[in-house]
């Protein structure tokens, strides 16, 4: 029994990560309430949990707002451009689907459409983790995370597939899980991307 309880179990193990998890989904949270911050609130999660997974992570709540300070502007101009350019692709799509087209044009532009919103909804998975692990100006970090989604695309979609699976589950099944979600998903995707930017980083 004693056992059970050292801090050398497992069972504190995920306790302990368990409690990490809620504790930078509510820093999270809090840092992305005015909205227009929640690219370098997703960056300072992604700073945390990058380490995470090496065992790296230090302390937890000093960690996240330096890198929150760090990526604020960089973090906010990525959200706020990726935020038009999904607002636009949607627009589009709506403008398009009430006007009139042919069986043939129709096809065709749901089949340009899907894809470019699959790169764009792929892309979103690496940007902030991109902004977080290294230093470039605010266009190449964009490029390269459209470049390393497409590369790596099916680590790719297995964090889109990973990220809905979660994300249904705790909407449809189990409520609680959303509070755990955002730094939960972003350690499950930096296990992933870890192993990608080795590559970047030793090449």
């Amino acid at each position: 029994m004693n056992g059970l309880f050292s801090i050398n179990s497992p069972l504190w193990s995920i306790s302990s990560k368990a409690l990490n998890f809620l504790w930078l989904s509510i820093l999270w949270l809090v840092c992305s309430l005015p909205l227009v911050t929640i690219g370098a609130s997703t960056s300072a999660l992604y700073s945390i949990t990058l380490k995470y997974v090496r065992n790296e992570e230090g302390y937890l709540t000093a960690s996240f707002f330096t890198a929150f300070r760090q990526n604020l502007k960089q973090g906010t101009l990525i959200w706020l451009i990726l935020l038009l350019a999904g607002l636009f692709l949607g627009l589009d799509f709506v403008v398009y689907y009430r006007g009139k087209q042919t069986e043939f044009g129709h096809m065709i532009f749901m089949t340009l459409f899907f894809s470019l919103a699959l790169v764009f909804v792929l892309m979103n998975l690496y940007v902030y983790a991109v902004l977080a692990k290294f230093q470039n100006s605010t266009f190449h970090i964009i490029k390269n995370a459209c470049i390393m989604a497409l590369c790596h695309w099916p680590s790719s979609l297995a964090m889109l597939m990973l990220s809905l699976f979660i994300l249904a589950v705790g909407f449809l099944a189990f409520p609680p899980l959303l509070i755990f979600a955002p730094a939960g998903l972003c350690y499950m995707h930096s296990k992933f991307l870890s192993r990608i930017f080795d590559i970047y980083i030793t090449a």
